[in-house]
């Protein structure tokens, strides 16, 4: 028999949870998607499911991206020197008018 494993969540159903506001919480993120899933008469996620992946998803949007360094150059917010020690994989420090990575613990 062996064990049985959950069905892989469909992409249209990803896009909702990357869609879904960041002062949502898990909970109501996961009716939100259970509900966009019976419209599309698909399986509905578990709530562990929506949750690690609604984390994953603001995780993503928080980092700072090449573009948004380039940004932050161009309005002197950064200078010039972030963007080359951030290619060669040097942690970028924060800048107060700059998007800037997550603090840890925050």
């Amino acid at each position: 028999m062996g064990t049985r494993q959950a069905p892989r969540i469909d992409e249209r159903l990803l896009r909702v949870i990357d869609r879904i506001a960041v002062d949502v919480q898990a909970a109501e993120a996961t009716r939100l998607v259970g509900r966009a899933a019976e419209a599309l008469q698909l399986t509905r996620p578990s709530y562990q499911q929506v949750r690690v992946l609604l984390q994953s998803s603001r995780e993503e949007r928080a980092r700072v991206s090449n573009l948004d360094v380039l940004i932050d150059i161009a309005w002197g917010a950064r200078p010039a020197y972030d963007l080359p020690n951030r290619l060669y994989g040097d942690p970028l420090p924060w800048r107060p008018a700059a998007k800037n990575e997550p603090r840890p613990g925050k």
